[in-house]
């Protein structure tokens, strides 16, 4: 059951750019062994009981195709907007994107969603 009453969606690609992150992140020294695999596992546990994955069929490719002329979008931005639209369209709810790139929340406004930016909140750090 989802937390606190929403679904979260997912590009099923966002497994491979998190794995990307923290091995990045790793690699540069800030990131301890065990505390990547920590992460990757509580992300993969959350991605299989928490959020709606969305696969990477020939139809998000499509539209992802489209996006990237339509809007200045990098590929897997753009793969990741084709999949909200995808989920909206079958879903018909209203979604809220959650982006922190300006192009891809500009955009995700463009196609009509509703846009939050996690970095417009204060961090428990800044306390």
């Amino acid at each position: 059951m989802p937390k606190y009453g929403h679904v979260i969606v997912i590009a099923h690609i966002t497994l491979i750019e998190l794995n990307s992150v923290l091995a990045a992140t790793n690699r540069r020294g800030y990131l301890s062994q065990v505390k990547m695999g920590l992460l990757r596992f509580n992300f993969i546990m959350d991605a299989r009981n928490q959020y709606l994955v969305v696969p990477v069929d020939s139809t998000v490719v499509t539209n992802a195709r489209r996006l990237v002329y339509k809007h200045k979008l990098r590929t897997l931005d753009a793969i990741q907007l084709a999949c909200a639209i995808e989920t909206k369209k079958i879903s018909g709810v209203s979604i809220t994107f959650v982006a922190g790139d300006n192009d891809l929340k500009s955009a995700a406004q463009n196609e009509g969603f509703i846009v939050e930016d996690p970095q417009s909140y204060p961090s428990p750090h800044d306390k």
